[in-house]
């Protein structure tokens, strides 16, 4: 997916209108953690995986990190 876009992921906590912007949250409603991702940087999820296992930065292949959202996002575990 991320070869035929052409863009690299870069961990984000909310979308700014980037390509290749993607974010990681555990949802308060159903306990189910969430990655979404912006592939052409309009603001919208052009692909979304959910799971009831923790889901971190590092399960994401080609991820680039943000190591402070990734420490935010654990504490909330």
């Amino acid at each position: 997916m991320l070869e035929k876009s052409g863009v690299s992921l870069t961990q984000v906590d909310r979308f700014t209108g980037k390509a290749g912007e993607a974010f990681i949250m555990k949802s308060d409603c159903d306990g189910l953690y969430w990655v979404a991702v912006d592939l052409d940087g309009d603001r919208c999820s052009d692909f979304v995986v959910n799971s009831p296992n923790v889901i971190s930065a590092a399960d994401v292949v080609g991820m680039k990190v943000n190591q402070a959202y990734d420490r935010q996002l654990s504490r909330r575990n």
